[in-house]
């Protein structure tokens, strides 16, 4: 039987970013020269070779850790070399402290610390694999400023850090582990005025409560303080790739756990990738599906409506020839290819022309006709035909010429009407007037759909 709801535990996230207290870890800062190699490996190996030295425990029950400080300005006083303790407390405010090397010769400093493995993981509360990562809370500090004390209040420690005035490396630190009943902010700062006396003076000394920290992207680890004075949230970047070797859980560990997140960064990588092609590709198909859809209903509404088009179209080419047939019956003057074929076609074969011309400006029109013939009687009897012909309204009587013992004579025709075939107008208006009562098939769909009238009642006899 599963536990009653309100006595379940429920787990919370696994935190970005987890403050250790600084009272766990003893600590020590090495003075690099230039010379001396600067790679992570490197500094690996110095700060392993120092811990089999100066470690209180053996290198392999120590969880250690490490940071690489960047050199001090030219000319500017480096930091001390703090005193090392077992409990993590340095520094002492009677001793002067000792006299650093010159600047010239320093390239940067190295911090490392260690603590029993056991320690830390207790003091993890259960998020020692859980955490993304596990940094000391004095390297988390959000204010350096020189010459100050700088307290960090975090759920399990009240942590002083004091630095020098040329970097961000600490020169002191001393921690506390917050005793049972403490987590409230006014029972630690109760605890936090019983500690500062010793040790402030009374100067001013900044407090800064832990908030909790996020990942920015896969790069930066933003931690949130917030200011006891002036309420105001101060923020620090620390990079990741910085925090890989300031973790101090173990080097194996963190190696595999390094590879596994890169892994699953890669696998989330491509899985966002697929899912973004397959998104596209689904879009891709639903365009082409619904545009082969409209095209296809398309074709369909054309094939429907072809018919009607058709109709319509007929309707017109025979509007067309209508206006055509029009037009060349209201121009009033027969065609002269027309006029002269009827005059050959009335000619004998004895009579010869020489010359044929119109006048378009006369209507109707008149055609000059200049012939020879053998004697003047066959011109006589041809133009008598002509007068006779109902296609000529009038023919003038020739008259004779002669010229180098040749004799022409010239005689103009004016056209009545001619008997020439040709499409009748009043044929093409029939059969427009046929057509155009036809019903387009729309029409024909709409006259289907109306109901009959009535038929009128006949009176009984």
């Amino acid at each position: 039987m599963p536990p009653p709801a309100s006595t379940k535990k429920l787990r919370s996230a696994a935190p970005a970013l987890l403050p250790a207290p600084g009272w766990l870890f003893f600590w020590e800062t090495l003075p690099l020269a230039p010379s001396e190699a600067k790679t992570p490996a490197a500094l690996e190996s110095l700060t392993l070779l120092s811990l089999e030295s100066h470690a209180p425990l053996p290198a392999d029950q120590l969880a250690h850790g490490w940071r690489l400080f960047a050199q001090p300005a030219k000319n500017a006083a480096p930091p001390s070399a703090p005193q090392k303790t077992a409990n993590g407390e340095t520094g002492d405010d009677s001793k002067p402290a000792k006299p650093p090397a010159p600047a010239a010769h320093l390239h940067a400093s190295l911090l490392y610390y260690a603590t029993a493995r056991e320690r830390l993981r207790e003091a993890a509360n259960g998020d020692y694999e859980r955490a993304a990562f596990i940094l000391p809370d004095f390297l988390l500090a959000p204010d350096t400023a020189p010459d100050l004390w700088h307290w960090l209040a975090t759920p399990a420690a009240l942590t002083a850090v004091r630095f020098a005035s040329h970097t961000p490396l600490p020169t002191e630190i001393k921690s506390w582990p917050l005793p049972a009943g403490t987590g409230t902010l006014a029972a630690r700062a109760a605890t936090e005025r019983t500690l500062r006396e010793p040790l402030c003076h009374g100067k001013h000394a900044p407090t800064f409560v832990w908030q909790g920290a996020t990942a920015a992207g896969v790069k930066t680890l933003l931690a949130r303080w917030q200011d006891t004075t002036s309420n105001a949230i101060r923020t620090v970047a620390f990079p990741i790739a910085d925090a890989w070797n300031a973790d101090p859980r173990e080097r194996a560990w963190l190696a595999r756990e390094r590879k596994t997140r890169a892994n699953r960064r890669t696998l989330n990588h491509a899985t966002i990738a697929g899912l973004g092609a397959w998104a596209l590709l689904l879009v891709a198909g639903a365009v082409c599906f619904f545009l082969k859809r409209h095209a296809d209903a398309e074709v369909v509404r054309q094939n429907e409506r072809q018919a009607e088009v058709e109709a319509i179209q007929a309707k017109n080419d025979l509007i067309q020839r209508l206006d055509e047939l029009q037009a060349i019956e209201e121009s009033a003057r027969p065609s002269f290819f027309d006029t002269l074929a009827v005059l050959n076609h009335l000619r004998p074969p004895d009579i010869y022309f020489e010359e044929v011309d119109t006048n378009t400006k006369t209507s109707p029109a008149q055609i000059q006709v200049v012939a020879a013939a053998a004697d003047s009687q066959k011109i006589t009897d041809y133009v008598k035909t002509l007068r006779q012909d109902k296609q000529f309204a009038a023919v003038t009587e020739p008259e004779s010429k002669n010229v180098n013992g040749r004799t022409t004579y010239t005689f103009r025709v004016t056209v009545a009407r001619l008997d020439v075939e040709r499409e009748s107008t009043a044929a093409v208006a029939e059969e427009i007037k046929s057509v155009l009562n036809e019903k387009t098939p729309a029409a024909a769909a709409a006259a289907a759909a109306k109901p009959a009238a009535p038929a009128a009642a006949t009176p009984e006899k």
